[in-house]
């Protein structure tokens, strides 16, 4: 077994480690001339201050620094927490219906056209079932444009839950699954429907609903499609959203506004796209 190379101090006679400049024991600058000549050839500049700062920075080592490296190892570990949670398939998503067995649906905007020329103020109930069939139906599968064939919509989908609805599209990047969803409170204010979004989520990520207004871009393609069915719900006098499905109750006919001039929500309520109403 060899002997560690120790830099014996010409003062004091004290053996220091070779890394060493002054004696350990009494200070004084050693010799350096007395270590061997490393085989691998002189230090450069780079080894010589890697060395010194060794020397002169005791506190340098696995616990340097470990303030910054625990802050950068939890905003690392947030982030791909977060990206695995956009990436995870939400819960409850209802199976898409084959075309072959689609059959007959409910065209809920002959429903709720036949309902405004009653006349008569009647509630009707729509199943959610019967609400994603239709939607199934009138928007189909397509191309987003914004990356050619990598990037697709396929469709959309709702939850209903006391007083709340639950808007989702399903997209897919490279064929991968992506899913996004807008929670909206549905409710009546001065006689008009209002939609005021309560949250969200990105796969199975929450979003703050402050956030969500400003993701709302997503479903931008979505809230265009449904034009004529937003507009349809804004002439409803009322809308009632259950465990599983809606109730409209039309406005009389002499209380009914022109199709195309929707009443505004209030002033300050935020909703999709600047209008009170999602429709569905």
């Amino acid at each position: 077994m060899s002997t560690p190379l120790k830099l014996r101090c010409q003062e004091c006679a004290y053996d220091n480690e070779p890394e060493r400049i002054y004696c350990h024991n009494c200070g004084t600058k050693l010799d350096r001339t007395q270590l061997p000549v490393d085989a691998k050839g002189p230090e450069t500049q780079k080894q010589v201050l890697k060395r010194v700062r060794k020397i002169v920075t005791p506190d340098r080592g696995f616990f340097s620094n470990w303030k910054k490296t625990l802050l950068n190892t939890l905003a690392w570990s947030v982030f791909v927490g977060a990206c695995i949670q956009i990436a995870r398939p939400p819960e409850n998503i209802p199976a898409p219906i084959p075309d072959e067995k689609m059959g007959e649906y409910t065209n809920l905007m002959d429903v709720m056209l036949t309902m405004r020329q009653d006349g008569e103020s009647r509630p009707v109930s729509m199943k959610e079932a019967d609400v994603n069939r239709y939607l199934q139906n009138v928007i189909k599968q397509k191309k987003t444009g914004v990356i050619e064939e990598e990037v697709k919509f396929h469709r959309t989908y709702v939850h209903f839950h006391p007083g709340t609805v639950e808007v989702w599209t399903h997209s897919s990047f490279f064929d991968y699954p992506l899913y996004a969803g807008g929670y909206y409170q549905i409710g009546v204010q001065d006689g008009k429907i209002t939609a005021t979004c309560v949250g969200g989520q990105l796969g199975r990520l929450p979003v703050h609903p402050l956030v969500m207004e400003h993701l709302d871009i997503i479903f931008d393609s979505l809230w265009k499609a449904l034009k004529g069915e937003r507009q349809s719900v804004f002439l409803m006098a009322n809308v009632e959203v259950l465990e599983g499905g809606i109730v409209l109750t039309n406005a009389p006919a002499e209380a009914e506004a022109p199709l195309n001039t929707p009443a505004a929500a209030p002033s300050g309520t935020p909703s999709p796209l600047g209008n009170p109403t999602l429709g569905l």
